[in-house]
């Protein structure tokens, strides 16, 4: 696919800026455009790791009042995988009922 110059010179674009097309995409600013010449990369950067901090804390937030509601519905006891069923099932505690 890159065969050509052109094509050679969009995709080291994207290799040496790879969250441009991302900032271009979330925001619709045309590449080469007066906007997209204004733009500070390090905008860029500090935008896309707030982006991923408050996905990473609404994430925790979503599993941890799931655990609460879980806990509350008395869900907190998990059931043995069917590995744990095999292990305890092949237990052999003979040695251990003489003692």
């Amino acid at each position: 696919m890159v065969n050509n110059d052109f094509n050679k010179q969009i995709f080291e674009w994207n290799v040496r800026f790879p969250l441009d097309r991302w900032y271009r995409k979330k925001h619709g600013i045309s590449f080469g455009s007066k906007e997209h010449q204004e733009i500070n990369y390090l905008d860029i950067l500090f935008e896309y790791w707030e982006e991923k901090l408050f996905d990473c804390l609404i994430e925790e937030r979503i599993i941890e009042l799931k655990e609460k509601e879980d806990y509350s519905q008395g869900l907190w006891i998990k059931k043995r995988d069917s590995m744990g069923d095999a292990f305890f099932d092949n237990l052999d505690l003979s040695e251990y009922n003489d003692k």
